[in-house]
């Protein structure tokens, strides 16, 4: 038995779930979606890749994902409803969603959203990271992917990636064991420090924001990776600059939450959708006059790197830390391409990194 879709679609799952369709696969496994036959809904099931079975403490990775998904209980959160195993193959089985990603959603708009837009899902997905990191645990793969919608609209977190509590390896998470995400969406503590905690989430909902705004990444490379060594040593771009109509105020918060240093991003998410929101408010209370005055650079005009989602990434590659460090500039503005040309190399083109210490 394995996570291949032929294993899974058409088969009745503990005499209850019917496989229908894939609906995505990632670094880490396969989604489908199927009919719950007892309770007349559709559901998600969520299977690792076989070649991860084999490894060595990757069923509790697994369990212990599984289990912290069923603690987090919140109105804002897409919920674990049962797992269990079927032919030595461990399975979860999640809430499913009707409206779709906020992937799909930029897709449809042809990358950008409008303002109001964003602050409507900010708000109920930033209430969501606070809530799960009051329960110690760190989301660490926010993207548009993992922002999902009812049939009504309403936006909730879903974690079809790395769930891992805080407290897992001290009052800290450290990189001594690994750090899964999506590396266009990674803050640069990654990098730069030993330990990650709720800035990281808070930094990648912002790049996330930063994205349905303007329709572009904070920082641009020729792959994901390369954006990593680069944002962790040069200005994201100006988002006032992409994007004209965003209010002062509100850019100014965006730009705040992605700072470098997580010192000087906003205390939780929600502090940073209210300074958004009010951003918003101001700009059209005062006619929308204001303007941030930040730094456009305009050599970093690349396309849009597509962030990940329900589609096929590339293959996870663990790549450690040092890797990435011995390739950084030594000094500011200088070596960047280099750093990217070494890391894109190691990663092979995947859409996901591992990094290890």
């Amino acid at each position: 038995m394995s996570g291949h879709a032929s294993d899974w679609i058409g088969h009745e799952i503990d005499g209850r779930y019917v496989v229908e369709r894939e609906i995505g696969a990632g670094g880490m496994g396969s989604v489908y979606v199927a009919d719950d036959r007892r309770l007349g809904r559709r559901v998600v099931i969520k299977v690792p890749h076989a070649q991860f079975l084999a490894e060595d403490g990757f069923r509790e990775r697994f369990e212990t994902e599984i289990r912290s998904l069923t603690r987090l209980s919140h109105p804002n959160v897409v919920r674990s409803l049962d797992c269990g195993v079927r032919g030595g193959v461990p399975f979860a089985v999640i809430e499913f969603l009707s409206g779709g990603s906020l992937k799909d959603r930029l897709a449809r708009l042809g990358g950008r959203m409008p303002a109001p837009d964003v602050a409507a899902w900010l708000d109920r997905i930033a209430s969501a990271l606070d809530f799960i990191h009051r329960q110690g645990v760190l989301h660490r793969d926010v993207k548009p992917a993992n922002i999902l919608f009812d049939a009504r609209g309403a936006a909730y977190l879903a974690d079809f990636g790395i769930v891992k509590a805080l407290g897992a390896t001290g009052t800290g998470l450290t990189k001594t064991g690994s750090t899964p995400g999506s590396p266009d969406y990674m803050a640069p503590e990654v990098v730069l420090s030993p330990t990650i905690g709720p800035a990281y989430d808070l930094y990648g909902l912002a790049v996330v924001v930063f994205h349905a705004l303007t329709g572009r990444l904070p920082h641009e490379g020729v792959g994901g990776v390369a954006a990593l060594a680069r944002r962790a040593y040069q200005e994201p771009l100006d988002l006032v600059a992409l994007a004209p109509d965003v209010p002062a105020k509100a850019a100014s918060a965006v730009m705040r939450a992605l700072s470098r240093d997580p010192s000087g991003r906003q205390k939780t998410c929600a502090e940073f959708a209210a300074a958004f929101r009010a951003g918003l408010e101001a700009g059209h209370d005062a006619g929308h006059d204001g303007r941030h005055d930040g730094r456009h650079d305009a050599g970093h005009d690349a396309g849009l790197d597509a962030g990940g989602g329900h589609a096929a990434a590339g293959p996870v590659r663990e790549i450690g830390v040092d890797e990435v460090r011995r390739a950084r500039p030594r000094r500011r503005g200088v070596g960047w391409l280099a750093a990217a040309a070494v890391a894109v190399a190691a990663l092979g083109g995947g859409a996901h990194v591992v990094l290890s210490r």
